[in-house]
């Protein structure tokens, strides 16, 4: 099955919150909260392709996608929904807009139009000496 414009992902580790932490051997539980953006599951397994999509994502490849993808919500009445990327089961429908980079070959990269940078060291220059009087 194949989605004309979107990535068919399922949750990493199958799990919609990264909220546990193993602390030898022990799982303890990091957050209850459904709100809090810091413990939503971030990445991505691609499970299938778009249509006619010709890029370096390949299915296996990991993405990084926005923290409301796999979040639940609560609508008016209080009842608990999943979001609009929901599909069924554990698949979820990405557009190119939700994600920022992927792991292909083990290696992150940006994706379409998101440009990430990596400080570099220093050099020996002049704007970086002190000068003396």
């Amino acid at each position: 099955m194949k989605s004309p414009f979107q990535f068919i992902v399922r949750p990493f580790n199958g799990k919609r919150y990264d909220n546990t932490k193993d602390i030898e051997g022990v799982e303890f539980i990091t957050s209850t909260s459904e709100e809090d953006h810091k413990f939503s599951n971030r990445y991505a397994e691609v499970i299938e392709t778009p249509l006619g999509y010709e890029g370096e994502i390949t299915v296996g490849d990991t993405l990084l996608v926005h923290h409301n993808v796999f979040k639940y919500y609560f609508d008016m009445q209080g009842k608990q929904k999943s979001g609009k990327s929901f599909f069924k089961d554990d698949l979820f429908f990405i557009d190119p807009e939700q994600f920022f980079m992927y792991k292909h070959d083990g290696e992150w990269r940006a994706y379409d139009r998101y440009c990430f940078v990596e400080p570099l060291e220093a050099q020996d220059s002049y704007i970086y000496k002190a000068t003396s009087k």
